[in-house]
């Protein structure tokens, strides 16, 4: 089975809501269900943000709430499913001002666990400027948005923003403390409009793109995200540092793809690219949920794992591959569960074991492989 999507520059809109890969603002979330006897369900989360400074555009622009209010009640509630149960904090506010709509009072929902990315939103009387988003019809928030309380130095930075941001109509632009443009763009009745640029700057290379959006009428239509210059002559063998050296517009001048990202609709297909230009990876979601065949691709071109989704269950087909094109291992999912018969090759394409309901794995103490 080949991977095949359309890279379209013509597409629909969506709205991604605060997951926006595009400022890699995203939160990684594990439960891990230890069932011990009969007596109770535990949890074990972990949970990491990857720091960005400022608050972007496109931060701003994937919040479905933002809005600057004080806690009025806050309730424990527990949420069950076949796998156990964990607790959330529903918090209610009063808004004090709402950028987005006109709200006079939002509940919104956080876990509990800090550990597992909940936001400390369970003092009443505490005031919060809080970035939110839409999950499943519930208003969600959690560490890895802007949200910060109002004694928070943060706070009074993110308010002069967004304040200026949808007070702005026409041109947009951000600069940092040296005053160089990092960001710009045009608003129109509040909401991005056209090509958004992100730029960054190099002691090097000077400055170079980073990022390109695409907006209609407010929503994503397309994401473009650059390798950086160091990053590179690093990884890629064939850039020498010496020939590349008095290039300040590098960045700009030989824009290496990092990314590309198309929304249609309801859905986002994905495309990662290694430093040497060759693609790394296909992938699709529908609604953030995987939904469709996933590609991985080693640095020589050739894939190296091919498998699809629905609905975020592993299904059907899957495929590894050795780095010289050979099948390594192949079978079907089915629900999440591997079935029937499981194939696995040795390097040169030779059968070298069958299971059954089982994905066969190498041991490096036998040198062969064997059905676990």
């Amino acid at each position: 089975m080949k991977c095949k999507y359309n890279e379209k520059l013509e597409v629909r809109s969506y709205n991604l809501g605060i997951f926006a890969i595009f400022d890699k603002i995203y939160l990684k979330m594990k439960r891990l269900f230890i069932f011990i006897s009969v007596l109770n369900y535990f949890y074990s989360f972990s949970c990491s943000c990857e720091y960005t400074q400022g608050l972007s555009s496109v931060q701003i622009q994937s919040s479905d709430f933002i809005f600057i209010g004080k806690i009025k009640k806050v309730e424990k509630i527990m949420m069950e499913n076949e796998d156990g149960f964990w607790y959330l904090l529903k918090t209610t506010f009063d808004i004090k001002k709402d950028y987005k709509f006109d709200n006079k009072e939002i509940t919104v929902f956080t876990e509990v666990q800090e550990s597992a990315c909940g936001l400390s939103i369970n003092s009443i009387g505490d005031e919060w400027l809080i970035f939110a988003y839409l999950n499943n019809g519930q208003i969600e928030t959690n560490q890895c948005t802007k949200s910060t309380k109002l004694i928070n130095k943060k706070y009074k930075e993110y308010t002069e923003i967004l304040d200026k941001y949808f007070n702005t109509e026409g041109l947009y632009e951000v600069y940092d403390s040296k005053q160089r443009i990092i960001e710009k763009g045009n608003l129109k009745n509040r909401e991005p409009v056209g090509l958004w640029y992100f730029y960054k700057y190099d002691h090097r290379f000077g400055k170079y793109l980073d990022k390109q959006v695409k907006y209609d009428k407010g929503k994503f239509h397309s994401i473009i995200s650059y390798h950086s210059p160091l990053s590179i002559i690093f990884n890629d063998s064939n850039v020498k540092s010496d020939e590349i050296e008095n290039k300040q517009d590098f960045g700009i001048e030989n824009k290496r793809v990092q990314s590309k990202q198309f929304f249609i609709g309801e859905v986002r297909e994905e495309y990662y690219y290694h430093e040497n230009g060759n693609l790394s990876s296909k992938s699709r979601y529908k609604n953030n949920k995987k939904d469709g065949i996933f590609c991985y691709y080693f640095e020589n071109g050739l894939p190296s794992y091919i498998y699809s989704y629905k609905d975020d269950i592993k299904t059907n087909y899957y495929t590894h591959f050795y780095d010289n094109g050979n099948i390594q291992i192949q079978g079907n999912f089915e629900d999440n569960k591997p079935v029937g018969e499981w194939k696995a090759y040795t390097r040169d394409g030779k059968l070298a074991l069958i299971c059954y309901d089982k994905i066969p794995t190498y041991s490096n103490i036998e040198n062969m492989f064997i059905c676990p």
